[in-house]
């Protein structure tokens, strides 16, 4: 048996070693990378924040460095753990992309205008895209009955989340500062229970002081806005349709002196255009029982905004 190391016999046993130890590289890569992937926490339901500016809505320089922003602002909860901000503008796509983030069940809120378009047609009246969209996503529920289902009616969205903070702060809640302990509990454990941040007891305790301060800041912030309707910094927007419906489907932010920092509507033409903001309106989509408790964290970004932009 010729057992000689030779020159060629030596590359050979090397290139074949190297070999194994890529392959046993790239087997470790993926081990970990699957192994990340099992334990990392991956938002549900409800725990991503998407707001969306509307083919007729353009963004100012803060709408690019919102995420970041909220993030330093603490807007929103412990529970929000992904924000994501998409616009539709000069996308020649707009109305396929919006369908199908909706049809995915994407979305929480969105920016739109109403400044009224002219479509062209000199027998028709010019209605602005609200409006539009309004008459356009009317659909019949499942008892027959004719309305806009892809919208939350925003006054009831106000009210329901007076509603829900009353069921920690007791029906006295605009004066009450202490929430009940033992429903805060409850609605933590049912919601993040089996979550994978809070695997032991010391991390579910600190769940629980997390989810009292996001009922607290909860409260905060709805007596917040509750001053800024009454005084007229916010209101709501009522649309009727063509066969004489109406419905409260939006909150004007035209009010909100600095908001065309964020987005805005162009009126006029090229150097020319201003940066409207009269007809700026936030709506909010209705996602069933999907969001859960986390439907409010809309509360907490509105004021965001009143304060950052009034």
């Amino acid at each position: 048996m010729d057992a000689r190391i030779t020159k060629a016999r030596l590359a050979n046993q090397l290139s074949y070693d190297w070999l194994k130890i890529l392959i046993s590289v790239a087997a470790v890569v993926v081990a970990v990378c699957v192994l990340f992937t099992s334990i990392a926490t991956h938002p549900r339901a409800g725990q991503t924040y998407e707001i969306y500016a509307y083919s007729d809505v353009s963004a100012g320089a803060d709408f690019y460095t919102l995420s970041e922003d909220i993030e330093k602002h603490h807007v929103f909860s412990y529970d929000i753990l992904e924000f994501v901000n998409e616009g539709f503008a000069n996308n020649p796509y707009a109305s396929a992309a919006f369908t199908g983030r909706r049809s995915a069940g994407a979305g929480t809120s969105m920016f739109i205008t109403d400044y009224p378009v002219d479509d062209g047609n000199e027998e028709t009246e010019d209605v602005g895209n609200l409006t539009a969209f309004v008459e356009g996503y009317r659909t019949f529920d499942d008892e027959g009955r004719y309305g806009l289902h892809i919208l939350l009616d925003t006054e009831e969205f106000f009210e329901d989340a007076a509603e829900y903070v009353a069921q920690y702060f007791g029906a006295d809640w605009r004066s009450a500062a202490e929430p009940d302990e033992a429903k805060v509990r409850e609605a933590f454990l049912a919601r993040n229970g089996k979550d994978k941040r809070f695997k032991t007891q010391a991390a579910k305790e600190a769940g629980v002081e997390a989810e009292r301060a996001r009922l607290e800041k909860l409260r905060g912030d709805l007596l917040f806005l509750e001053d800024a309707f009454a005084a007229g910094t916010l209101s709501h927007k009522t649309v009727e349709t063509s066969d004489g419906e109406r419905y409260t489907v939006a909150i004007s932010l035209a009010k909100l002196t600095r908001i065309a920092d964020l987005v805005y509507y162009p009126l006029g033409e090229g150097d020319d255009a201003t940066r409207a903001t009269d007809e700026l309106y936030l709506v909010l989509f209705n996602n069933g029982d999907r969001d859960g408790d986390l439907k409010y964290e809309t509360v907490s970004l509105l004021r965001y905004f009143v304060e950052e932009y009034r």
